[in-house]
């Protein structure tokens, strides 16, 4: 057995885990209503459910702006809440100088 074969070397430095073809938070966001619809006996209901979440995940994740949730929260919670240090409140909306 070589080395190549012990370790998965990622293509690219950020590239997600993933589960099969899903990253990790899609994986659960398909297996995850069907299992609890399984456990309730809704086994059609759990197989609509999980690929529609997976599509609405994929669409809120979107393919440019992974970071929307935390776009929103800058914009639009307070500053006690958002924190982010890189960047000045967003109550502020023009700068002097």
């Amino acid at each position: 057995m070589s080395m190549k074969d012990d370790f998965y070397i990622p293509q690219y430095l950020d590239e997600p885990e993933r589960f099969l073809f899903f990253t990790i938070d899609e994986a659960i966001v398909l297996i995850g209503p069907i299992f609890v619809c399984w456990m309730l006996n809704f086994i059609l209901t759990g197989l609509v459910l999980g690929p529609a979440f997976l599509i609405l995940l994929r669409k809120f994740k979107g393919s440019e702006q992974s970071n929307i949730a935390r776009y929103a929260a800058y914009w639009y919670l307070p500053e006690e809440i958002s924190k982010m240090e890189a960047t000045p409140p967003s109550c502020i909306r023009e700068f002097v100088g």
